[in-house]
């Protein structure tokens, strides 16, 4: 990852499990991905975002909060931005569900979670990269 601009693009990751939230940044900090924030709440992520992320990481489970409704505000206040659903539940309901709300993606906390986490980051910062050079010429 040689672009700098890559860089500077904000990344959320919303994740009450705070030992999870700092795996993912972490894994995400080490890949050239240093605009990183954890939120432990659906609620402090949306009263951030005005940070323009570019990709945020969403656990389904958020202790009170459900993760669908806060997918859901997230499209509706920054429908640019790329919400990539996180669930330790294998229930294919809540993975339709999330592409119906709007999710890029659904990832099953699991042991290829790392692979996943860092594929649909390099997708989405590819193709941003992509439509801007499109829009150049």
């Amino acid at each position: 990852m040689n672009n700098p601009s890559k860089l500077n693009e904000a990344i959320f990751i919303v994740e009450d499990d705070g030992f999870y939230a700092l795996l993912i940044q972490n894994l995400l900090v080490s890949h050239g991905y240093h605009n990183c924030h954890v939120f432990d709440s659906g609620k402090a992520c949306l009263e951030h975002l005005d940070m323009k992320p570019k990709l945020i990481f969403l656990d389904y489970f958020l202790g009170l909060e459900n993760g669908h409704s806060v997918l859901g505000q997230i499209k509706d206040l920054s429908p640019e931005t790329y919400v990539v659903m996180l669930s330790g539940q294998e229930y294919v309901h809540i993975s339709i569900k999330s592409f119906r709300l709007g999710a890029f993606d659904y990832i099953e906390k699991n042991k290829d979670a790392s692979e996943h986490i860092l594929a649909v980051a390099a997708r989405i910062f590819s193709n941003a990269e992509e439509d801007f050079s499109q829009l150049r010429h």
